[in-house]
């Protein structure tokens, strides 16, 4: 049976977040909503991007704390053999499309990317990246070119958050946070117009 609303990520839309669009100290709540989602098995991320974000990070980075936290939820999913047949595909498919140069097959088929696919061919769902598609004539081998070839979907973070409804997550958790900054202020501004000290 497909899970229908599976999202299978790469680890570059965590690495972007935590360097620029979600960073911990600002957007807790986005890292809270993510790991409800890993931890209702909606949301997963591939042993080899795991590996990714606990090897190719500082030992004291946030990130790589963060995923080896969450290491048994959904943080570190290994291949069954559906995924395995599935990846031979992938693998069969990029090595003999001449489009592709053999460097760029090389860098492509040694990191997690093919299994990102197969995870989605064999197990449904969507393949979230930041990756964007490139012109016919690129010999780069890239995410949704080889997803739209096995007709899987494939978006990038932001889609999947939307899908998922961050935004009224956000809204849930930040307005009461913002309502209570309002009314500190509007107090502390009365208590200065009468003349008393603020409380």
């Amino acid at each position: 049976m497909l899970l229908i609303n599976l999202y299978t990520s790469d680890s570059d839309g965590l690495i972007t977040a935590k360097q620029a669009t979600y960073r911990f100290n600002l957007f807790p709540v986005f890292w809270t909503f993510l790991s409800k989602k890993l931890a209702d098995g909606v949301v997963r991320f591939l042993k080899l991007v795991y590996e990714e974000l606990v090897t190719n990070v500082m030992k004291e980075d946030e990130l790589a704390r963060w995923a080896k936290a969450r290491r048994r939820n959904g943080l570190c999913v290994s291949a069954s053999k559906k995924v395995q047949e599935a990846c031979t595909k992938v693998a069969d498919y990029v090595k003999n499309n001449p489009r592709y140069g053999q460097p760029a097959q090389a860098k492509f088929l040694g990191g997690a990317d093919p299994w990102l696919i197969a995870h989605a061919i064999a197990e449904g769902g969507a393949v979230v990246t930041q990756e964007t598609r490139v012109s016919p004539d690129s010999k780069q081998v890239r995410i949704p070119d080889v997803c739209a070839y096995f007709k899987v979907r494939c978006i990038n973070t932001c889609d999947m958050l939307e899908e998922l409804g961050f935004r009224s997550q956000c809204v849930r958790v930040i307005a009461p946070m913002l309502l209570s900054v309002m009314e500190t202020q509007l107090k502390r501004h009365r208590c200065f117009a009468l003349g008393e000290a603020p409380g």
